[in-house]
C-alpha cells in the first residue's frame, strides 16, 4: 500500500550538496512549493499529495526504484507532510537525536535525486 507519493518539481541549489552549520549530509529536505525563501536553496521541491495511510517504522521511503526502511518517524511527520509537503529525512544506520518533523531511514543518502523524480512511503 502506498501511504504518500509526491515528485520533485524543483531542485533548489545546494539540494544535493546539504552541508552547513545546521544541515548534515546525510539529510535531504523536501518541501512543498511553501518553502520560505532562506531554505529553498536546500530543498527538494514537492508537489503536495494526500497522505493515504499513517506513515509508521518499518516501512519504506521510495526514490524511485532505492528502497529505505524507515527507522524512526517524528511525531509532526504527518502533519508537515499534509500541510506543507515537508519532512527532512536523515540516511543512517542508527538512531540518535531525531527531530520532531524527521524520518530516519536505515542506508546512505542517494548520490543522484532529479527533477521529476517519485518519493513515496510504502509499506
Amino acid at each position: 500500500m502506498v501511504a504518500y507519493e509526491s515528485k520533485i518539481t524543483e531542485l533548489g541549489e545546494k539540494a544535493d550538496h546539504v552541508e552547513s552549520d545546521f544541515f548534515e549530509p546525510n539529510m535531504m529536505i523536501f518541501f512543498g512549493d511553501s518553502v520560505p525563501e532562506t531554505l529553498k536553496q536546500y530543498c527538494y521541491i514537492l508537489n503536495n499529495s494526500e497522505i493515504n495511510s499513517p506513515i509508521k517504522k518499518g516501512m519504506h521511503l521510495n526514490i524511485n526504484d532505492d528502497a529505505f526502511e524507515i527507522l524512526y518517524v517524528g511525531r509532526l511527520v504527518e502533519s508537515n507532510l499534509r500541510d506543507l509537503a515537508h519532512v527532512t529525512v536523515v540516511f543512517t544506520d542508527y538512531i540518535g537525536h531525531v527531530l520532531p518533523g524527521q524520518i530516519v531511514v536505515k542506508g546512505k543518502r542517494p548520490s543522484e535525486v532529479k527533477l521529476g523524480d517519485t518519493i513515496s512511503i510504502t509499506e
